[in-house]
């Protein structure tokens, strides 16, 4: 199996609901509570950005991978066919976060953890596609690192925009609501079978259409 890892590179210059929205939604005005308030909007981004698979303002991340998909000693599944793909096969890669805006680099390292970048003119970002790949141009040949561990990573850009505005409006929504569901209940909540509830019912259905299950 494809051992990954993920790490935030640069995180979102602001974040897609203001203070000012934020305030006028939830009908606050005393500034005491501003600094609660915007621990709320970022937890509640976060949580909808793992629920959705989505990044909202563009960010930059770091993803560590053992091997390209489909080498020799790695199992690659596409979700579709029976068994793994052989490496003849494995012409891209779906990236871990949507929609992707663009690949800064693709690195390679050696036994040494010696770094090479692999040209770029090798492979395109499909932005087209929810996820993002990144494809191997028809000339090239999947790349192979010779560490075991962590021999590749990707730079990648991904996030509906540098603004609020880029942000679906169903997205903002949801986080308007989330953040006011988090203000409101400082506590842990629970559903009607005990559990504790992760995200309410009206939140869920607004972000439901912009989910991205990963096989």
């Amino acid at each position: 199996m494809i051992r990954e890892r993920l790490s935030l590179l640069s995180a979102p210059a602001i974040e897609p609901v203001g203070e000012a929205e934020a305030l006028a939604h939830l009908r606050i005005s005393n500034e005491d509570e501003l600094a609660l308030l915007h621990g709320h909007l970022r937890a509640a981004r976060l949580m909808v950005e793992s629920w959705t698979g989505r990044a909202l303002i563009s960010q930059t991340w770091r993803w560590m991978l053992d091997a390209w998909p489909g080498q020799a000693g790695s199992e690659w599944w596409d979700g579709v066919r029976q068994g793994a793909i052989s490496a003849g096969r494995a012409r891209f890669i779906e990236m871990p976060k949507a929609p992707l805006i663009s690949v800064s680099s693709v690195t390679l390292f050696n036994d040494a953890d010696q770094a090479v970048v692999w040209a770029a003119e090798n492979y395109f970002a499909d932005t087209a596609s929810i996820p993002g790949r990144l494809v191997l141009r028809n000339a090239a040949s999947a790349p192979a690192p010779q560490r075991a561990a962590n021999g590749l990573q990707i730079d990648f850009v991904c996030g509906h925009g540098a603004g609020p505005g880029d942000v679906p409006a169903p997205l903002r929504q949801a986080l308007l609501m989330l953040t006011a569901h988090y203000f409101e209940n400082r506590e842990v909540m629970r559903d009607a079978d005990g559990g504790a509830s992760v995200l309410p019912m009206g939140v869920q259905a607004l972000l439901a259409p912009y989910r991205i299950m990963r096989l």
